[in-house]
């Protein structure tokens, strides 16, 4: 199985700054989880596209357990939602023929 590869975004000193950046790249704060580890917590965000037209793009951010500890912003993926607002009014058998035209 072929293990993601994430990217590092940003480096944080605060949550509020960090929490700026995710709405401004994934269109949303919606979070898909949140995982409780004994080094820290991640918490990962998908695209607000994600299901509808499925957009790979995620992000999660950790947080060590240690007070005053960085909070590192990662990515992976890439938005394949770009032409949503012409996508919207499609079935999905529209929008795949659209998406394969859109790849030549």
């Amino acid at each position: 199985m072929k293990r993601k590869e994430w990217k590092l975004i940003d480096t944080f000193n605060e949550s509020a700054s960090m929490q700026a950046v995710v709405p401004e790249k994934t269109g949303t704060v919606r979070q898909k989880r949140t995982a409780y580890m004994k080094s820290g917590v991640s918490v990962f965000y998908l695209c607000r596209h994600a299901r509808r037209f499925n957009c790979s793009y995620q992000m999660y951010h950790y947080k060590p357990e240690a007070a005053g500890g960085p909070f590192e912003l990662y990515e992976i993926g890439k938005h394949c939602c770009d032409t949503v607002e012409f996508k919207t009014g499609l079935s999905r058998k529209q929008r795949e023929t659209l998406d394969l035209a859109m790849k030549m």
